[in-house]
């Protein structure tokens, strides 16, 4: 349902996030219930692992601020709207919210996603093959090499 599909979202995600952390969960909202469970093993990442919200809404920084552990815009103008997520982060009392995006394999993207600060990039590599893959990655890293920290 469109309209309750957000808040569908945001029961999941805080019921997945009862299961990674608490031994014996349960959830009671509007859309998700369940009660006591059990499921092991537990993740490795503390105290859960990063939700990543993706999407380039008029929302969509409120709910990551609110819900999310990164985020994942589509492409567009997104990277302009880096600097309002970290200032909404900020007064919610939040660090640095990290973002990942997929560019173009450009320099001149790579470095605007760089000075947006973008932390994470992430490139499709078609599956056309071994050779195809390998040499796609080559390219890759000699593409990004001059933004990697030592």
């Amino acid at each position: 349902d469109f309209k309750t599909r957000w808040k569908l979202l945001r029961e999941k995600v805080e019921a997945m996030k009862a299961i990674w952390i608490n031994d014996a969960a349960e959830y009671h909202g509007d859309l998700v219930e369940f009660g006591p469970m059990w499921s092991y093993p537990k993740p490795v990442q503390k105290p859960h692992p990063p939700v990543i919200l993706g999407g380039s809404g008029p929302k969509i920084l409120e709910r990551v601020v609110r819900y999310a552990d990164g985020w994942m815009p589509n492409r567009g103008d997104v990277l302009e709207r880096i600097p309002e997520l970290q200032r909404m982060a900020g007064e919610a009392g939040r660090g640095p919210i990290p973002v990942t995006y997929y560019p173009r394999a450009t320099a001149q993207e790579i470095e605007q996603c760089a000075k947006a600060g973008v932390e994470r990039l992430i490139w499709y590599v078609p599956p056309d093959g071994r050779d195809a893959a390998l040499k796609k990655l080559d390219e890759l890293g000699k593409l990004i090499r001059p933004y990697l920290k030592d």
